[in-house]
């Protein structure tokens, strides 16, 4: 009975430790040469405000990019770019696949984007109208959402 009780509080430790979160502030040099790049690229006009490393677990790490006008840049641990947010103001689109401008182009040409998220299946796009189109990852058209 000692033996279940000694496991069971083990089990719960680990579980506890392993759902904290540790979050710091760290230099843009201590940010993968991939995300630096992508910065330096596309948004080397804009004066960063702080950048953030979010630690899960050891496979679970995020870095979190903000500026003075709220643009936020998520990047995974090696670098690339997760989510780009305008908070409702449009964002540079240099790093946006082709495709996916040219449909939003033709089918909203008085819309700019203002976010993006992607994963290994999929982007999603929202527009200054509000609404959120669904790429696949070869950036063919495949919903919308409002």
């Amino acid at each position: 009975m000692m033996r279940i009780g000694l496991a069971i509080f083990l089990v719960l430790l680990l579980a506890g430790t392993a759902g904290a979160q540790k979050t710091r502030k760290i230099d843009l040099d201590d940010l993968p040469e991939k995300a630096q790049a992508f910065i330096q690229k596309n948004f080397s006009k804009e004066k960063i405000r702080d950048i953030l490393k979010e630690v899960e677990d050891l496979r679970d790490i995020e870095y979190k990019v903000t500026f003075p006008d709220k643009l936020k840049i998520k990047f995974d641990k090696k670098g690339d770019w997760k989510e780009v947010d305008g908070h409702r103001h449009p964002i540079p689109t240099r790093f946006i696949p082709e495709k996916i401008l040219a449909y939003i182009q033709k089918r909203f040409p008085n819309n700019e984007v203002v976010k993006i998220e992607k994963d290994r299946k999929s982007y999603e796009v929202e527009i200054s109208n509000g609404l959120e189109l669904e790429f696949d990852a070869d950036g063919k058209f495949i919903k919308i959402d409002s």
